[in-house]
């Protein structure tokens, strides 16, 4: 939780950095929680339209886009850390499945400690 709390709290600071082990930690939760809540919403919607007889609009998701909405800023700038920390251009933040991809890479900090 302090992981978390860690990266809600810097959501506005794109400057500094941010570990590995914080920086998965918030992925994991937004990730299980944000399908979590896609599945509760998606069997109450259903339930809701089968039992009111009403047509499905495509607008089923609408409350887990707010969610995802509202936690997507605080996931960009752990990112940004999170390349930075890495050694790497915060701009790669940019390329959707790569900078994932490239966070996995080990701190400057990390690689100095493994080599000593």
């Amino acid at each position: 939780m302090k992981n978390i709390k860690y990266i809600i709290v810097n959501t506005f600071n794109f400057r500094g950095v941010t570990g590995r082990k914080a920086y998965w930690s918030y992925l994991l939760v937004y990730y299980i929680t944000l399908f979590i809540l896609a599945g509760i919403l998606g069997v109450v919607t259903g339930r809701y339209q089968k039992i009111n007889n009403i047509q499905p609009n495509g607008l089923l998701f609408t409350d887990v886009y707010v969610y995802y909405s509202i936690l997507l800023l605080p996931m960009v700038s752990a990112t940004v850390r999170r390349l930075r920390d890495a050694g790497l251009s915060p701009w790669l933040v940019l390329v959707p499945v790569l900078n994932v991809l490239l966070s996995l890479k080990a701190s400057k900090k990390e690689a100095r400690d493994l080599r000593n």
